[in-house]
């Protein structure tokens, strides 16, 4: 099926360590490459994007045995340091991983944001631009901690996997390239759409794609994002706390 495909395609985009149990694949770790944002230098990234364990190859060391094999590999290829999601707090300890700061998502009225809407329309983007919105995810303003990873497959996977997707961007770089643009899930008529994927390079695109935002809010009530490593999105929101009442 899709998923399968989509899956099988993720893996075949890094290097992959697996355990077996009776000749049969029942744990995995794969990291790929990228880049990380340290203050104002990029650092080569190892990201373990996948550490999954079979119910019946539970509490038998695999997953951290295997992670630890892949972070010698990835000292092996360069990467100056190594990054993953975890589950929670603890486990990946042992292996030299800190906690990572807090993921605030932050939910709002798009009409509620002081910001002027586009005087222009997006266009449409589809799991087809992939190779537009790898390219300006790359490109986009980091601060600090911020990641991206290297190949074009991985983002093309992250957007095949988000249900009920849609993508609306600009094309305003060089050669009429992808400058900005938001890419999330949407639940139900009206909301809320979830932003899962968002870049932009200057603050007149972060204020064109709010605004784009707000121009939706005749239809959808409510916005899912992340909240913005440079300022607190209640800093442009009429009534802010409303939304919580």
């Amino acid at each position: 099926n899709d998923e399968r495909r989509v899956v099988s395609d993720l893996f075949a985009t890094g290097e992959c360590e697996v355990g077996t149990i009776d000749n049969v694949a029942e744990c995995a770790v794969q990291w790929v490459p990228g880049s990380m944002r340290y203050q104002d230098e990029a650092l080569q990234l190892g990201a373990v994007t996948v550490v999954t364990t079979s119910h019946i190859a539970r509490r038998l060391g695999f997953a951290g045995d295997l992670t630890a094999r892949s972070i010698a590999r990835q000292y092996k290829a360069g990467m100056d340091v190594s990054a993953l999601g975890i589950f929670d707090q603890g486990f990946y300890d042992k292996l030299g991983y800190g906690t990572g700061p807090y993921e605030t998502l932050t939910q709002f009225d798009p009409t509620k944001l002081n910001v002027d809407m586009p005087d222009r329309s997006p266009q449409r983007l589809t799991v087809d631009d992939y190779g537009h919105i790898h390219q300006c995810m790359s490109k986009r303003r980091m601060h600090h901690g911020g990641a991206t990873l290297s190949s074009p497959e991985n983002t093309k996977a992250e957007l095949e996997l988000t249900e009920n997707h849609f993508g609306l961007g600009y094309f305003d770089g060089p050669d009429g390239s992808l400058s900005h643009f938001i890419w999330g899930e949407m639940k139900g008529e009206h909301g809320p759409y979830q932003i899962d994927l968002r870049a932009y390079q200057t603050d007149e695109q972060l204020l064109e794609l709010l605004g784009l935002m707000k121009s939706l809010g005749d239809q959808v009530n409510s916005f899912k994002i992340m909240e913005f490593g440079e300022f607190q999105l209640q800093d442009l929101l009429d009534q802010p706390f409303r939304t919580e009442r």
